[in-house]
C-alpha cells in the first residue's frame, strides 16, 4: 500500500524557489545543449515569462532562472532590454501552451543571431507557484524540452528577507519600473525625474528620510533598470526655479511643471510617514503628458532599521554643509565627510597653534608687567632687554594666531574638496543591517 501511495503521488513536488529554479535551469540547459550545442558559443533568448499581474514573486523567480542560465550553465543570453524592445514588437509574450510562429522565431534568430529560446509561464495556485519552461530550437521551432517544476514561497521562513530595508526599496524600485513601462514610448528612451518624498512627520523630517528613500529608489532603478534618471542637482534647480518647496511638492499640478521643466516624460513622486514603530512609504508613478497615474505602491519599513540606515547614509551629505561645519568648528566638515583622521589632524594643529599664542601672549604680558614694575634706577640695558623679549613674544604670539587662522582656512578648503554632492545611492547589506555608500 505504501508503495502505491509512492507512485501515485504527484510528480511534480513543492520545493524553494531557488531549488526550483536550478531545477528547471539544468533540465533546459541540458535539452538546449543536445538540440542547439555548447551554449558557451550560441545566443539564447530568454523571453519574460507569463504571469499574473506581473506577480514580483514570478518576475524574481525568472530574473533566477536567467542568473541560473548564466552561472551555472554558461548560457549566452541576449541583452534583456534589446529584447523587450523585439518582443514587444512582435507580440511574442504570449501565455505557457500558445503557439509561437516560425516566422516570428526566425525574425529573433536573424536579429540576434540566437540559437535557441526559452520561455513559459507562472501561475500562482494556493500556496505555491506552478511553472512551466520550454526550450525552443529556433532554427526550425521544433519544442526540445518543457520542464514543469512547483514551488512554494513559505512567509515563514522569508520574514527577514521581505523585511529587510534593502529587499523591500528593491521590490518598490521593481514595480515602479514596471509602472513606468506602462507610459508611451520605449522606457529606455524616456527620461524619468523621481522628486524627493514628501516627509510627513517630525521625525521623518529630522531625519530627512524622503531624501533618503528617494536616492536609493533612484539608484535602483538605474543600476538595475538602465533608466535615464534626472539628476538631482538639476531637479533641486527647477525647484528652486518655482520656489517650491515640501509643502509644494504635495500639488499634482506643481509636480507636473518639475517633470515638464526638467524635460522628464515620467515622475516617481512620493511620502515616507511615522506609522508608529514603522514607516509608510507610499509611491506613485504619473505620466508628465497626461497627469494620470499610471501605478501607485505603498510598503511598510521597520522604524529601527529606517533610522539605523538614516545615520549611515552619505547621500544626505553636501559639499555645503561640510564646509559650513568646518567654518564653525575645525574637523567637524571632515568629520561629516567620514574622515576621522584628517578630522584630528586639523583640530590638533589649530589647538596646537593657538595655544602656542596663548603662552606667547602670556609671557609677553609677563615682561610688559616686569617692565612697569621696575623702579627708578634700573639700568637701561635690563629695561630694553625686557621690551625686547615683550615685543618677540608678541610677535610669536601674532605669528601663531596667523598659523592657526591658515590652518582653520585650509581645513574648510579640504572640506570642500573631500565634500560631495550626490545623485544616486548605493546600498548593500551588512548582516541584517543595510548601508548606504557611493
Amino acid at each position: 500500500m505504501l508503495v502505491s501511495l509512492v507512485l501515485a503521488a504527484p510528480a511534480v513536488w513543492a520545493q524553494t524557489p531557488d531549488a526550483a529554479a536550478a531545477e528547471v535551469a539544468k533540465e533546459l540547459a541540458s535539452a538546449l545543449q543536445r538540440g542547439v550545442g555548447s551554449l558557451e558559443s550560441h545566443a539564447i533568448v530568454l523571453t519574460p515569462f507569463a504571469a499574473p499581474d506581473n506577480d514580483p514573486v514570478a518576475v524574481r523567480w525568472a530574473a533566477k532562472l536567467g542568473q541560473l542560465l548564466v552561472r551555472d550553465h554558461g548560457a549566452q543570453l541576449i541583452d534583456r532590454e534589446a529584447l523587450k524592445a523585439v518582443l514587444a514588437e512582435a507580440s511574442l509574450l504570449q501565455s505557457a501552451g500558445g503557439e509561437i510562429a516560425e516566422a516570428t522565431l526566425k525574425e529573433i534568430a536573424l536579429g540576434f543571431g540566437a540559437k535557441g529560446m526559452v520561455t513559459g509561464s507562472l501561475r500562482h495556485t494556493g500556496d505555491s507557484y506552478v511553472v512551466e519552461a520550454r526550450a525552443i530550437r529556433l532554427q526550425d521551432g521544433v519544442l526540445l524540452t518543457a520542464s514543469t517544476a512547483q514551488f512554494v514561497v513559505d512567509g515563514a521562513e522569508e520574514p527577514l528577507e521581505s523585511r529587510s530595508l534593502t529587499v523591500q526599496l528593491r521590490r518598490m524600485a521593481d514595480r515602479l519600473s514596471q509602472g513606468l513601462e506602462q507610459l508611451d514610448g520605449e522606457l529606455r528612451y524616456q527620461r524619468v525625474a523621481i522628486l524627493p518624498f514628501q516627509e510627513v512627520g517630525p521625525s521623518t523630517q529630522d531625519k530627512q528620510l524622503g531624501t533618503l528613500v528617494s536616492s536609493v529608489i533612484t539608484t535602483v532603478l538605474v543600476k538595475d533598470h538602465n533608466l535615464l534618471v534626472v539628476e538631482r542637482s538639476q531637479l533641486a534647480k527647477v525647484i528652486d526655479e518655482l520656489a517650491l518647496g515640501q509643502t509644494g511638492l504635495v500639488d499634482e499640478s506643481k509636480t507636473l511643471e518639475v517633470g515638464r521643466l526638467a524635460g522628464a516624460q515620467g515622475l516617481v513622486i512620493g511620502s515616507v510617514s511615522e506609522a508608529g514603530d514603522r514607516y509608510l512609504v507610499s509611491a506613485r508613478v504619473v505620466s508628465v503628458g497626461t497627469g494620470q497615474v499610471v501605478l501607485a505602491e505603498e510598503t511598510q519599513l521597520p522604524a529601527a532599521d529606517m533610522v539605523a540606515l538614516s545615520s549611515e547614509a552619505v547621500v544626505l551629505r553636501t559639499r555645503a554643509g561640510a564646509v559650513y561645519r568646518s567654518l564653525l568648528l575645525p574637523g567637524w566638515g571632515q568629520i561629516y565627510n567620514r574622515q576621522p583622521i584628517k578630522s584630528a589632524t586639523f583640530v590638533g594643529t589649530e589647538v596646537a597653534a593657538f595655544a602656542v599664542a596663548a603662552v606667547f601672549h602670556l609671557r609677553g604680558t609677563g615682561f610688559h608687567d616686569d617692565y612697569r614694575s621696575k623702579k627708578a634706577g634700573t639700568p637701561q640695558l635690563v629695561l630694553d632687554d625686557l621690551v625686547a623679549k615683550e615685543e618677540s613674544s608678541y610677535s610669536m604670539r601674532n605669528w601663531m594666531i596667523i598659523a592657526g587662522l591658515a590652518v582653520h582656512a585650509f581645513n574648510v578648503l579640504d572640506a570642500f574638496i573631500s565634500g560631495r554632492t550626490f545623485d544616486t545611492a548605493d546600498f548593500t547589506v551588512n548582516g541584517s543591517s543595510a548601508t548606504i555608500r557611493f
